[in-house]
């Protein structure tokens, strides 16, 4: 549902809706771990850290706030 930089598409959450009829429950069963962590000086480190928190912290953002109106509705 989601990509690198490319959020939650519209059109996916439209035909959801029109398929199924409506969304009762959204499950974010989504995660990475292992990215952050590590020597203090390793360069890579704080990318690695943002990669995890787009995953874990911005990507079910994301998705609740592409389904919040569908939600609403129940």
């Amino acid at each position: 549902m989601t990509g690198a930089n490319r959020g939650i598409g519209e059109a996916l959450v439209d035909a959801l809706v029109a398929t199924t009829g409506d969304v009762p429950v959204l499950v974010n069963n989504v995660g990475v771990a292992g990215h952050m962590g590590g020597a203090f000086t390793d360069a890579d480190g704080i990318s690695k850290g943002r990669t995890e928190m787009e995953v874990n912290v911005f990507g079910p953002c994301a998705r609740t706030q592409a389904f919040a109106p569908v939600l609403a509705r129940m």
